[in-house]
């Protein structure tokens, strides 16, 4: 008998597990941090989903920008949520490639425990 296989959870179920961990740790461990919601549903004809897409763009919303965004000490450090076979889209590549030449902190995580082991290694929590 093979072993059963772990169920995949989804990217929304593991980011919220991240996000009730760093509400518990934020204050305590003297950091901030918030989500970039970019993923919307638009409803409408395509014309009305083109102007409300181009309106959020204007508005200063950045495609493939990380999931979360952790501030703490002046640094900014970003988590990728992913599932255990998600890749990264070409916009969340350009998006990497910008933090990282703005010397922040970027990590693509697909668990809580991935999420809080760059959370120790980059000295966000003890």
């Amino acid at each position: 008998m093979g072993k059963a296989k772990a169920p995949c959870l989804k990217e929304s179920t593991i980011q919220e597990q991240i996000v009730e961990t760093l509400s518990l740790l934020a204050h305590k461990n003297r950091f901030m941090f918030f989500s970039v919601p970019n993923e919307h549903e638009f409803t409408g004809t395509r014309g009305q989903q083109i102007a409300r897409l181009n309106k959020l763009k204007r508005m200063g919303m950045l495609p493939g920008v990380a999931d979360l965004c952790i501030i703490k000490g002046g640094s900014a450090y970003f988590l990728e949520v992913k599932t255990a076979i998600g890749k990264p889209s070409d916009n969340q590549n350009i998006f990497y490639e910008m933090a990282v030449s703005h010397g922040c902190r970027y990590s693509i995580v697909r668990s809580l425990r991935e999420a809080m082991g760059f959370l120790k290694l980059w000295h966000i929590i003890p």
